[in-house]
C-alpha cells in the first residue's frame, strides 16, 4: 500500500503529461480532421489557381450575333458555376479570342489556345466552316473542344473522341418538325433553301426523311431553292403554293428566314412554315411582327418556355437557376438556343473536370465513356465514343409564334 501511495504523484504526472499532449494534438491544425482535410483541400485548390477555358467566336465578323448571345451564354454559365463555389474549389476564368468569321484565324487561335497548358479545354466553332478548320488542330494539340456548330459539322475519324458537339443539330431539329408535322395532319410538305452550305445540308437530309416517312404518308410535293443574299423569294413562293402543301419547311437563318416568311404571307401561301433553330430567339420576332400567331415554327431546348413547363419535368428546377442567373447579368435580354449553347459547352466540359480533374487526357476519356448524365441547359447529356452530340431528344420542343413571343403550340 506505501508502495503505491509513493508511486501515486508519478502517475498522476504521467497522465496529467499524457493528457496535454493528446490535447495538444487534438488543437494541433495540421491534424487531419475533416475541418482541416477541408482546409487543405480549399489552400490547395487556390494554390493551383482558376480552371482556364480557350474560348473562340466571330466576335467582329458577319456571325457576330449569333457569336454575341454564344459568349453571353458561356459567361453565364461560368457565373453559375463560380457562384456555388467552383469547380473543386477553383474558380473559373474564360479567355476569349475572336476568329472574327475566318477559317484561318480559328485555325491559328486554336493552336496558340491549346499550347496554355494552364488552358484545360476549348469552346467554339459556331459555325460550319469555323469548326472545321479548328478541328484538325486541336486535334493535334490533344485537346478536348466543345463544338458549338450545330449546323450539321459531325465529329468523325481518327481523335474524334476529342470533340463534343454542345447543340442541337439540324439533323434532330429538322427530324422533330417533320414528326410534329405529322402529328398535325399535314402531310403535303415543301422545301425552299438556301443554295448555302445549311440549305445543302438540310436538302440531303431531306432525302432521308423522305423515304424515312413515307409510310407515314409524308409526300414533299416541291423543292425550292434560292441564292441567300436573294431580296425577292417570290418566284419560288409563287411555284411552291401552286402545289397546295400543307407546310414548307425553310433554313434560312435571320433576315434571309425573315424573308421567306413575309413574302409567303404576299404571295398567300399562308401555310405553316418550320425554320432553323438558329432562329429561335426572342430578337428574331421583331422581323416577322406582322405574321399570324402560329404561322411560324421551330425547334428548340425548353428555355424560352421553362415557366410553361410542369413542377414534375426534371428540368425545370436547373432551367429556373440558369434564367435567374442569365437576367442578373443581362436584365434587358432574354436567354435562347443560341445562348444555351454557348453554355452547355461550358458545363459539360466542367462537368468533366469535376469528375476526374483539370487534365485533357482524362476529360477526353470520361466524355466518351457513356452514362455521365451531365445536367445542362438544353438537355442531360450521356457521350460515348459513337455519339458526340450526347442529348436526349425529349428535350428537344416544337414552338411558334404567339403574341410576339416564342409559345408551346
Amino acid at each position: 500500500m506505501s508502495l503505491f501511495k509513493n508511486k501515486l504523484p508519478i502517475l498522476l504526472s504521467v497522465c496529467i503529461l499524457m493528457l496535454t499532449l493528446i490535447a495538444a494534438c487534438g488543437n494541433n491544425p495540421g491534424h487531419d480532421t475533416p475541418a482541416n482535410t477541408e482546409k487543405k483541400e480549399a489552400e490547395q485548390a487556390a494554390d493551383q489557381g482558376s480552371i482556364k477555358i480557350g474560348v473562340f467566336h466571330d466576335i467582329s465578323g458577319p456571325g457576330a450575333l449569333p457569336a454575341s448571345m454564344m459568349l453571353k451564354g458561356s459567361k453565364v454559365a461560368v457565373q453559375m458555376i463560380n457562384d456555388e463555389g467552383g469547380v473543386n474549389g477553383r474558380s473559373v476564368e474564360l479567355i476569349v479570342e475572336d476568329d472574327a468569321g475566318r477559317p484561318e484565324n480559328a485555325a491559328r487561335i486554336v493552336e496558340k489556345l491549346a499550347s496554355n497548358e494552364e488552358i484545360v479545354f476549348l469552346s467554339g466553332g459556331n459555325n460550319s466552316s469555323i469548326a472545321a478548320a479548328a478541328d484538325p488542330v486541336a486535334r493535334k494539340m490533344n485537346i478536348p473542344f466543345m463544338v458549338i456548330s450545330g449546323a450539321g459539322y459531325e465529329p468523325k475519324g481518327k481523335d474524334s473522341d476529342l470533340l463534343v458537339a454542345s447543340t442541337i443539330n439540324f439533323i434532330t431539329g429538322g427530324e422533330s418538325f417533320i414528326k410534329f408535322a405529322l402529328e398535325q395532319g399535314w402531310k403535303r410538305g415543301a422545301t425552299l433553301n438556301p443554295t448555302d452550305v445549311t440549305g445543302q445540308l438540310i436538302e440531303s437530309f431531306m432525302d432521308g426523311w423522305i423515304k424515312q416517312y413515307k409510310d407515314q404518308g409524308l409526300e414533299i410535293v416541291a423543292r425550292e431553292r434560292y441564292d441567300s443574299k436573294a431580296l425577292d423569294v417570290t418566284p419560288q413562293l409563287s411555284k411552291i403554293k401552286e402545289q397546295k402543301p400543307d407546310f414548307i419547311m425553310s433554313y434560312g437563318i435571320g433576315e434571309t428566314a425573315a424573308i421567306v416568311i413575309r413574302q409567303s404571307q404576299q404571295v398567300g401561301l399562308k401555310v405553316p412554315i418550320g425554320i432553323s433553330g438558329a432562329n429561335a430567339f426572342p430578337a428574331f420576332l421583331n422581323l416577322i411582327k406582322d405574321v399570324p400567331d402560329g404561322q411560324v415554327f421551330t425547334y428548340s431546348d425548353k428555355i424560352m418556355i421553362w415557366k410553361d413547363l410542369p413542377d414534375s419535368d426534371p428540368h425545370k428546377k436547373f432551367l429556373e437557376k440558369y434564367y435567374l442567373t442569365f437576367k442578373k447579368l443581362y436584365p434587358d435580354d432574354e436567354p435562347s438556343l443560341t445562348h444555351s449553347a454557348g453554355a452547355d459547352s461550358i458545363l459539360i466540359g466542367l462537368a468533366a473536370v469535376k469528375q476526374v480533374g483539370a487534365d485533357r487526357e482524362k476529360i477526353r476519356k470520361y466524355l466518351s465513356q457513356g452514362n455521365q448524365n451531365i445536367q445542362a441547359v438544353q438537355s442531360s447529356y450521356n457521350f460515348t465514343a459513337d455519339d458526340r452530340w450526347g442529348y436526349s431528344d425529349d428535350t428537344i420542343v416544337t414552338i411558334t409564334n404567339k403574341q410576339g413571343k416564342w409559345k408551346l403550340p
